[in-house]
């Protein structure tokens, strides 16, 4: 139960993150699509970062849904370069294939809708590479700095 309500609330802030503070600010000033666009991820990559050791806590700790993301917060302000990190490295591999989704309808016309598919399997592929690579990376992290004492 912890896990999927620590789960949800991360879910909800880093999309709301993602989605509305920027697009609302870029309206107002008239800010280019993509300026906004690079924006949003890079607030939604910093939220990220805050939230990131919830799930460890969690699940390597036994902490409360609550306790655990209070306890990301205070970790990750602690070590907000190396959380960044962990988040940025995996996000920047699905730029390419985010761009292409994004052009996707450019890609259908010039080189023919079937390659669509191709631009979706390529997406998924590496989007669950990247998904295992910040899982992965955040692990050895939390349990490197845990045995050193360094997550109290």
């Amino acid at each position: 139960v912890p896990l999927a309500i620590a789960a949800a609330i991360t879910s909800v802030v880093l999309f709301a993150a993602f989605r509305y503070p920027v697009a609302f600010i870029g309206r107002l000033v008239g800010m280019p699509r993509g300026l906004e666009a690079t924006l949003s991820a890079l607030l939604g990559l910093v939220i990220q970062s805050f939230f990131l050791f919830a799930m460890p806590f969690i699940l390597l700790e036994g902490r409360s849904a609550f306790a655990s993301i209070a306890r990301s917060f205070r970790f990750a302000s602690r070590r907000f370069l190396e959380a960044f990190t962990l988040v940025f490295v995996p996000f920047i591999l699905t730029v390419p294939t985010i761009l292409l989704g994004v052009n996707s309808e450019s890609i259908a016309y010039r080189i023919s809708p079937e390659s669509l598919v191709h631009v979706q399997v390529a997406g998924e592929v590496v989007e669950l590479f990247a998904a295992y690579l910040l899982m992965g990376a955040l692990t050895l992290y939390f349990l490197e700095t845990r045995d050193r004492g360094e997550t109290r």
